[in-house]
C-alpha cells in the first residue's frame, strides 16, 4: 500500500500519468504482474483512507483554530508585565 500511495502522490508532479503498473517479485518468479482486479481493490482502499485522512485533518484543524483562537482571547484580556515584554535582541 506504501508503494500504491508514493505512486498516487507523485501524479501530481509533471510528466507522471496516471497508469500504474506494478509487479511483485518472488523467488519462484522474478516479476509477476499485479492484475487489474487487484489494483482496482488497491486504489478503492486507497481513496476510502484518503477520505478518512481528510475528514480527520479537517476535525484537527478545527480544534487546533479553536484552541488557539481561546489562548488568544485569554492572552488579549490579561494585563501585559513587563516579565511578558519581548526582549531586546543583543547585537
Amino acid at each position: 500500500m506504501l508503494l500504491y500511495m508514493a505512486k498516487k502522490r507523485a501524479e501530481a508532479a509533471p510528466g507522471v500519468g496516471l497508469a500504474t503498473d506494478m509487479f511483485f517479485v518472488t523467488p519462484k518468479a522474478p516479476a509477476n504482474v499485479i492484475n487489474p482486479q487487484v489494483l482496482s481493490e488497491i486504489d478503492r482502499i486507497f481513496r476510502e483512507a484518503v477520505a478518512e485522512f481528510t475528514t480527520v485533518t479537517t476535525k484537527v484543524n478545527e480544534k487546533m483554530k479553536e484552541y488557539v483562537g481561546n489562548v488568544l482571547k485569554q492572552a488579549s484580556s490579561q494585563p501585559q508585565t513587563a516579565q511578558d515584554q519581548p526582549k531586546p535582541l543583543s547585537t
